[in-house]
């Protein structure tokens, strides 16, 4: 048994003490054996720090162990990859009979925002470590509820259902390190998803740049977080933010993608040299595109969010890459894409949301129609929390298959 694996199986047992713990107090508190309770309390603060010290234990093995080999992902060239149709009637996903939604205006992007949930928690990352089973810190998967680490572009667009609004439509995969808290994965409540781009008869168009259609397949990586109160709007350090957040307000963690493309690379070695953003030039007073990277496409912006429950201690959050890397509280964000849309909708939602510089919402594509909610969808997705030893690198914890 390897070091990890029995501090996990030694974390289970202290969760059953718990649960024994939690009897012996009630029993105490019904018969009013305030010594009991108070024994029973003390126990329960010694399991707490025995779960702790495990934790930390934990960590250390993990940064003992010898560290994965990551594939370095060969470019792979746009032209290899072409669309793949949908082997799903798309209608039955989208609605029909809505609203225009108003212009954007004065914002110069148009966008379009759904919502999703999370799908499930693995050990895998097919970008990263691909063909590689459980040996990448842990992540959160929203959108397509196939992607594990043996996903292909072609099992992308083939398989699973989608946690996203349109369900199948967008079988896209998005990904991100777990937020943790102590021996638990607090799971948010959920994720938006913005789009955004400006016209591409703009005056605000990067200079040296012109609209593209989002890439087949494209995969990439950020690491561009920012953190929130949601409820107070105040923005800061990843420590500072948290420490602000009361019962009942939003933690919100953002990750926006890069969206300037060199026109040639779906992917590359690190996820992101084939990807760049505007920079400011002064003296024209303008944005400009770099050298080699004149493709616009949508700026992708991915929103986590996390609502404090009563006994939460937000405080002691970090991210499983954090916790892996021995790094500092919230130093390691990142979040992934991989393309994997029904092509004819996310054309019609560029068409329309993008092009018309519309303000859509809810899934709404611009057109009239609009991406329905996923069965089950919810804004506060249950449980809040699982227990960190419910997730193995063989055995995914699955919250919608």
């Amino acid at each position: 048994m390897s070091c990890e694996q029995a501090v996990s199986a030694t974390l289970t047992q202290l969760a059953q003490v718990e649960t024994l713990i939690a009897a012996v107090t009630a029993a105490c508190q019904s018969e009013n054996d305030t010594a009991g309770e108070q024994m029973a309390a003390d126990a329960l603060a010694s399991v707490k720090l025995a779960e702790k010290i495990l934790g930390d234990i934990s960590a250390d093995c993990a940064a003992d162990a010898p560290m994965p080999m990551a594939v370095p992902s060969p470019d792979i060239l746009a032209s290899s990859v072409s669309p793949i149709a949908s082997n799903f009637s798309v209608g039955q996903y989208i609605a029909t009979g809505s609203k225009i939604p108003p212009s954007a205006a004065p914002d110069i992007v148009g966008a379009f925002r759904m919502a999703g949930n999370v799908a499930r928690y693995s050990y895998d990352d097919p970008m990263v470590y691909p063909g590689q089973q459980g040996v990448s810190h842990l992540h959160e998967f929203v959108g397509n509820t196939a992607v594990d680490y043996t996903t292909t572009f072609n099992s992308l667009r083939t398989t699973g259902n989608g946690t996203t609004q349109g369900g199948p439509v967008n079988r896209s995969g998005y990904w991100a390190p777990a937020l943790l808290l102590g021996n638990d994965i607090r799971v948010p409540d959920y994720w938006n998803i913005y789009y955004k781009r400006v016209p591409s008869t703009s005056s605000h168009l990067p200079v040296g740049a012109s609209v593209a259609p989002l890439p087949t397949g494209l995969r990439m990586k950020s690491q561009n977080v920012t953190y929130k109160n949601a409820t107070t709007g105040v923005s800061g350090s990843f420590d500072a933010v948290l420490a602000s957040i009361q019962v009942g307000q939003q933690f919100c963690v953002t990750v926006e993608f890069p969206n300037l493309w060199d026109g040639q690379r779906i992917d590359c070695a690190d996820h992101m040299a084939h990807m760049s953003v505007p920079v400011w030039d002064g003296n024209q007073g303008k944005f400009i595109a770099p050298a080699g990277y004149g493709a616009l496409i949508p700026t992708i912006t991915l929103f986590r969010f996390y609502t404090r429950q009563a006994g939460e201690d937000f405080t002691i959050a970090e991210f499983s890459s954090d916790r892996m890397m021995n790094a500092a509280p919230g130093s390691t964000g990142h979040a992934n894409y991989w393309e994997g849309w029904d092509t004819p909708t996310f054309r019609s939602i560029e068409a329309n949301a993008l092009e018309k510089l519309l303000n859509c919402s809810d899934g709404q594509i611009g057109d009239g129609s609009q991406l329905k909610r996923p069965s089950g969808f919810t804004f506060d997705q249950t449980p809040t929390r699982i227990a960190l030893s419910d997730v193995t690198t063989t055995a995914p914890k699955v919250l919608i298959p």
